[in-house]
């Protein structure tokens, strides 16, 4: 097994074109205030390994989950050849996951049900 980062450079300052606009699922991430867009890089993944076809089978494609691309993805159904690494630095680091008292940590483990 291969497998090969997509996700893009820390920071915000992504693409406002039409068609990276129309990707996303509208929701706006709450840690950041931002569009959510781990539905644009879902979509940039399901292409590149759609184009790649039986060929690469052993081809995987990764990125880190956090920042605006942390959520679980709403309108587009992930490749079971996309990689997530959970990166969870946004979230509060006094808290356990099962913290009810932790917003936070409370979100995020929401999102990380979604995934499974």
């Amino acid at each position: 097994m291969c497998c090969i980062g997509i996700g893009p450079a820390d920071g915000l300052g992504f693409s406002q074109s039409p068609e990276t606009l129309a990707a996303l699922s509208g929701r706006i991430d709450p840690m950041i205030g931002d569009y959510d867009r781990t539905d644009t890089l879902i979509l940039l993944a399901n292409k590149i390994l759609e184009r790649m076809g039986k060929e690469y089978s052993n081809l995987h494609l990764g990125f880190y989950l956090y920042s605006v691309h942390g959520d679980f993805p709403m309108r587009y159904k992930p490749d079971p050849r996309i990689v997530i690494v959970l990166a969870d630095i946004e979230y509060s680091r006094f808290h356990s996951i099962v913290d009810k008292n932790s917003k936070t940590r409370t979100y995020y483990r929401h999102i990380l049900e979604q995934w499974t």
